[in-house]
């Protein structure tokens, strides 16, 4: 089904089929037969190879290169929910996991076929037309603004930023839980009174937990606190960042089966997101932390360590009560800085880490110039979904493609990525075999481009 941008027939490797399992349901989706079977090329599409059916009618749905996944006698396509725990399981180039198209309704069937006594190996049963996939995966990728990212925001900022570069992204939240159909709502009512008819279902989940997310925010970074709710550890776990593209089970944390169109359930440990690493250009950073590091205190920001104490003088106090001695203190806090970036301090000290030096003084330390920003994919397809309803659901869909274009920054990033505060019957041999045959078109990718500015 198209989106308001179009479509798009992406790469021969997203588009595949190796391998299929063909499931043979009765017409409430029970399954009756799953085979998996080899494949090869027709005009339009892929056709299986014959698969052998007992007589009789059934509703044919298709999974396309099904790798480790299974399915049983006795599964109901309707309800079946399964796991993977990386993109390998479902976006390998060549084998992207596929299954039976779904148009916003719980209510799409498999395709009927009738296998008679007629229908031996050189004359299978075939479906009235090709049953069109979709892949499972949605697709997210992003450019920069053809003139430039505006960054004058950011500039206002920070004095001495002459230029920001983007070093890649990465995926947060991704989903391990999926339907294999796609889940739909009726017409529904949220507790404010708002009416969703036709909103994406996906599986019920925890906000942040390891069962149900891969690259979780606990990945990306860690953050400690003590039983005070001091900050004790604000570490950057350094993770890859690169071009992309990125790929995800789709994910709409906001309608849950369990918990559907809750207030504010779109929350920043079960949304689906990306976070895009940044440099920053700091032509007066004091190089303490790294080339053009800088700092963040109180909401403001900073290119030195002196600059931060000349407007606030007591930010490296050293409680000895006196105020005569800040010069010292600056000179403390930048030998500390600089041995916790070397690694070389002394294993007495009380800063030994970047991590240390944060906590201790309480200021961001963008080390290497190195900033982060977050932002959690939109589907731009919800807005036409039903008329008057304009909201921009806070998910990614399968078979989708999100394109970002970041057009500017409205403020500095994060110095640690999220920031410091996120959340068998036998067989009768003179019997013979009937057979049928699955022709399959691969969809073409639903495109949901839209820009962004970085927060």
């Amino acid at each position: 089904m198209a989106g308001e941008d179009g479509t798009d027939e992406g790469i021969t490797g997203e588009s595949t089929i190796s391998e299929a399992m063909v499931l043979l349901c009765d017409q409430d989706g029970n399954v009756l037969s799953a085979k998996k079977v080899n494949c090869k090329s027709v005009t339009g599409g892929m056709e299986t190879y014959p698969v052998e059916a007992s007589v009789g009618t059934y509703y044919v749905y298709v999974i396309a290169n099904p790798g480790s996944l299974s399915v049983s006698t006795g599964d109901n396509i309707t309800t079946l929910q399964k796991t993977i725990t990386s993109s390998a399981d479902f976006a390998t180039n060549g084998k992207f996991l596929m299954f039976s198209e779904c148009n916003g309704t719980d209510k799409t069937g498999g395709q009927k076929i009738t296998v008679s006594a007629e229908n031996d190996y050189d004359n299978p049963a075939k479906t009235a037309s090709p049953i069109k996939l979709d892949r499972l995966a949605a697709k997210i990728t992003y450019t920069q603004k053809a003139e430039g990212v505006d960054i004058t925001a950011a500039t206002a900022q920070l004095t001495g930023l002459t230029a920001i570069t983007f070093n890649g992204f990465n995926l947060v939240n991704g989903i391990k839980d999926f339907y294999l159909q796609q889940h739909w709502s009726a017409a529904a009512t949220t507790t404010a009174g708002v009416s969703h008819e036709n909103t994406l279902l996906t599986p019920t989940v925890v906000n942040n937990a390891e069962a149900n997310f891969y690259n979780r925010w606990n990945d990306f970074r860690t953050i400690n606190k003590d039983e005070n709710d001091s900050y004790t550890g604000a570490i950057d776990l350094k993770g890859t960042y690169g071009a992309g593209p990125l790929y995800c089970m789709e994910n709409n944390s906001g309608s849950t089966t369990g918990d559907c169109f809750a207030e504010g359930s779109d929350l920043n440990g079960n949304t689906t997101g990306v976070i895009f690493k940044a440099t920053a250009a700091v032509t007066s950073s004091d190089g303490l932390a790294g080339a053009n590091c800088f700092y963040a205190y109180n909401g403001e920001y900073f290119a030195s360590l002196e600059a931060v104490q000349a407007k606030y003088p007591a930010v490296f106090d050293d409680k000895d009560g006196l105020d005569n001695d800040r010069s010292e203190e600056l000179v403390a806090a930048q030998t500390e800085l600089t041995a916790a970036k070397a690694g070389t301090a002394d294993e007495s000290a009380t800063v030994k880490t970047i991590s240390d030096f944060r906590v201790k003084y309480d200021i961001h330390v963008y080390e290497d110039g190195v900033m982060y920003y977050t932002h959690y994919i939109e589907d731009q397809n919800y807005t036409a979904a039903k008329d008057g309803q304009q909201v921009k659901y806070q998910s990614v869909m399968r078979n989708t493609v999100y394109g970002l274009t970041v057009n500017s920054v409205k403020n500095i990033g994060d110095d640690i990525p999220g920031g410091w505060n996120p959340d068998t019957d036998p067989e009768d041999p003179t019997t013979p075999k009937t057979y049928l045959v699955v022709e399959c078109q691969v969809n073409p990718w639903v495109l949901s481009n839209y820009d962004v500015d970085l927060q």
